[in-house]
């Protein structure tokens, strides 16, 4: 066991939510997914899921790796609809899933508690209007330490770019949980001066606020194609308003004017469609996707994933707010040049070895992608320099430095 503590306990229910909604992992899926893998290895922690109204109940670390896979291998049309779009957006909270779309229910003994545990909460359990309440009830039950990794404070500070009703929850739920936490943890340091600032403005008190180096990327998949004729730079993330798609097909629709379609290659889109972006989409099909320059691939396999890495020219990733940045990171880990856009966490993540651009400025980032569409050569360059200097984080660093923080 690591450090002093007795023992911690990680919150794993929203993974199980979120598979019974979606089809695929997001980041803050994946990242949780990592950390508790890196923990089952090393035996440092125990896994928790929601049971009753008020209870937890132990899971085993097989259970969540069986789940995991299926969102990360199974075929689009086998995989969980999402609810959004199943229920024409009348659902608001994950209590209002019908039985089909519920995750199975937690089946484990009941979680041992003792004194002096620490219980982390390290996912998206915003969507739960339980969750906060049950957490910290717990805590205060069982003499509980209780730990929260937040990724980032996005609706808080930027609510324009989502859903109203995820704003209030999000607020009602960060906001909870920062008051009762006795760790606050971050993924990098624009997240924690982010949460800083956010409990200033609410008063509430002061506490330990440490910053988590997270790992970097996914472990590669191998068995699948790329399935793209010629050239491509891929763009991985949900379509989402933060995530500024919208600039960059712009900026492939100026780059296809300036140079031609022959010198241009195409750029690929792997992500699901997220609320707020009907504009954008009807645009890209009233276009034909550019016509044809830019390819959607929507529900992308782990394995899809490593072979449109591997295959692509460089990647891209211009989003406008971000806590922590894996796209970044994954890029740098197959060896491929990324541009990104030079907000928030994302030079935290890139350092010298990603190219920036202001996500902003079209301008910008027109020149900065020009330049590497007109010299190819350089491209391989820029990958050896990658491949020299990148030193991956692995998560089980991660995860040691998580069992240090919360045992001091």
């Amino acid at each position: 066991m690591a450090g002093a503590m007795s023992r911690l306990w990680i919150d794993v229910e929203d993974l199980f939510a979120h598979a019974g909604a979606f089809r695929r992992p997001s980041g803050i899926q994946r990242v949780t997914f990592e950390l508790c893998r890196a923990l089952a290895e090393a035996n440092d922690a125990g896994f928790l899921r929601h049971a009753g109204r008020r209870g937890f109940r132990v899971t085993s670390w097989r259970e969540i790796e069986a789940l995991f896979q299926t969102l990360a291998t199974a075929p689009p049309d086998t995989a969980p609809p999402r609810f959004w779009e199943a229920q024409l957006g009348a659902i608001r909270t994950l209590s209002q899933l019908p039985a089909s779309l519920l995750p199975p229910k937690a089946s484990g003994p009941a979680a041992p508690f003792a004194a002096g545990d620490t219980l982390l909460v390290a996912g998206a359990g915003w969507d739960d209007p339980t969750h906060a309440a049950r957490v910290s009830t717990t805590c205060r039950s069982f003499g509980l330490r209780l730990a929260v990794l937040l990724h980032d404070l996005i609706p808080l500070r930027r609510p324009e770019w989502c859903d109203p009703q995820t704003v209030l929850r999000f607020t009602r739920w960060s906001d909870h949980l920062l008051a009762a936490a006795d760790i606050r943890l971050a993924n990098s340091q624009a997240t924690a001066r982010d949460i800083r600032a956010r409990c200033t403005a609410r008063g509430l008190p002061e506490r330990p606020l440490h910053v988590l180096r997270f790992g970097d990327g996914f472990a590669p998949q191998p068995g699948a194609t790329p399935g793209i004729e010629g050239r491509y730079a891929l763009f991985v993330s949900t379509l989402e308003l933060r995530k500024n798609h919208a600039l960059l097909i712009e900026a492939w629709r100026t780059l296809l004017a300036e140079q031609g379609p022959q010198a241009v290659p195409r750029l690929v889109l792997v992500g699901r469609e997220g609320p707020l972006v009907a504009d954008l989409m009807a645009s890209l099909r009233a276009s034909r996707f550019l016509d044809g320059h830019v390819l959607w691939r929507q529900h992308a396999t782990d394995a899809d994933l490593t072979a449109l890495y591997r295959g692509c020219d460089f990647t891209l990733f211009p989003s406008l707010y971000e806590g922590w940045g894996l796209p970044v990171a994954e890029s740098l880990c197959f060896g491929k040049p990324c541009l990104a856009a030079s907000a928030t966490s994302l030079p935290e993540v890139g350092g010298e070895l990603v190219r920036y651009f202001d996500p902003m400025d079209l301008s910008d980032a027109v020149r900065v992608i020009g330049d590497v569409m007109r010299a190819p050569a350089q491209l391989a360059v820029r990958s050896l320099q990658i491949r020299q200097n990148f030193r991956p984080t692995p998560w089980r660093d991660t995860a040691a430095q998580l069992c240090a923080t919360l045992g001091s």
